[in-house]
């Protein structure tokens, strides 16, 4: 963009600027370039918020002059010369090759200066900053929001706000992303989190489902109350398995909601490791979801394989990551006292070694009652409340160090 803008100048006046041989002249054109070229593009975008009809190229030939009056009236000086931005349309500053050099070594200047580089500081330029926007790759769509200072917004809840809060409070804090509070964003709530992938360049990520259910027991229980039919879980149960619904459900052509969800767990690695893979996010932008029958451990572990492409590094930190994990999950009361349900583990990694694994996703995450804990690996059984999350953990932990064997 503020190429864009520094030939916009040229062509406006091609004489005096043409003739800069001056080694600090480029530079100082530069920097002022560099200015008002972002603020021309913020300019251009609060008119399309507008809903103006003008067209581009009297935006940018509105908002160049605009901008240069804005960016130059600090430099405003009393000498006179016949340089073309001194007929009447800017604030003068003399672009001459003599004068130039001089200006921007003052004193004056350099203090006007150190104004701009403040100013250039403030969010309203991050549209020119390189960064990743947040990746979902399971859940509902939608339900993230990029924010500025390197924090997301997620859709309110007040169960995962809670869960955050205490949370905060516990050993697993340093597992999860930091919760900044609840802020609104158009007429919404939203708790506002770290942005895990702010320190990656051209992150790689993974979400992995843990547990040996995603659903809570209260869901089954009021499905089964007011039993409904869902022609759309059964189009998805026959997509990935023609064969899975009865001869009932083919004739109604469709399913009660907990039929799909438990054999949702079957046909994926959920039930029998205790985890299971949901998506996977490349550094070139392609993602795969395409996981839903990845089943035995030698499947898992061949997509493991796949996502660290052989990086034996990035492999070693994601096992001590999950390791370091384990030992604070075995200690957290906050993990001893609720059903984690619906949670998932994200591996993060990119080109450069970096590598990391949070917890994340606790909209489903309950409190039990009166004081009641789980194990976390034992078996469930409708009524006890075990969700197998730490079982899940054991085997992956367990399928990480079976690669570095190999």
């Amino acid at each position: 963009m503020a190429r864009l803008l520094e030939t916009y100048i040229f062509v406006l006046a091609p004489t005096s600027l043409g003739n800069l041989t001056d080694p600090n002249a480029d530079r100082s054109l530069k920097l002022v370039t560099d200015y008002y070229g972002a603020i021309w593009w913020w300019n251009v975008c609060q008119a399309r918020v507008k809903g103006t009809k003008k067209e581009p190229s009297v935006l940018i030939s509105e908002g160049a002059f605009v901008l240069v009056r804005q960016i130059l009236k600090p430099f405003e000086r009393t000498q006179t010369c016949s340089c073309p931005f001194s007929a009447g349309h800017l604030p003068h500053v003399c672009w001459g090759k003599a004068a130039l050099p001089t200006i921007f070594s003052c004193t004056y200047l350099k203090k006007a200066w150190h104004t701009i580089k403040t100013m250039v500081n403030l969010p309203v330029i991050s549209p020119f900053k390189k960064r990743y926007s947040w990746v979902q790759l399971a859940g509902h769509t939608g339900s993230f929001k990029a924010a500025d200072s390197g924090k997301i917004l997620k859709r309110f809840s007040e169960n995962e706000k809670e869960c955050f809060e205490r949370l905060m409070k516990d050993p697993l804090r340093s597992c999860v992303p930091c919760f900044h509070g609840v802020v609104e964003r158009d007429g919404e709530s939203y708790i506002q989190l770290d942005d895990l992938l702010t320190d990656f360049e051209g992150p790689c990520v993974m979400d992995c489902k843990m547990g040996i259910r995603t659903y809570l027991e209260e869901e089954l229980t009021k499905a089964r109350e007011k039993p409904k039919l869902r022609k759309d879980m059964y189009k998805k149960m026959i997509e990935v398995d023609p064969l899975a619904p009865t001869a009932e459900e083919n004739a109604q052509h469709a399913v009660t909601k907990p039929r799909y969800m438990q054999w949702r767990e079957t046909i994926s690695s959920s039930a029998n490791l205790g985890f299971r893979i949901e998506g996977i996010k490349k550094a070139d932008g392609t993602c795969n979801t395409n996981f839903k029958t990845t089943k035995t451990q030698e499947q898992v572990l061949q997509v493991f394989v796949e996502f660290i492409e052989g990086n034996t590094t990035i492999l070693k930190k994601y096992l001590k990551r999950l390791q370091e994990i384990h030992i604070i999950l075995e200690s957290s009361d906050f993990f001893k006292r609720h059903e984690v349900v619906g949670s998932s583990l994200l591996f993060v990694h990119d080109g450069s070694g970096n590598a990391n694994v949070w917890l994340i996703d606790f909209g489903k995450t309950t409190l039990l009652p009166d004081g009641q804990t789980l194990d976390h690996r034992i078996p469930w059984q409708e009524g006890n409340r075990e969700d197998g999350y730490l079982l899940g953990l054991d085997n992956l932990i367990r399928i990480l160090e079976s690669i570095t064997e190999r």
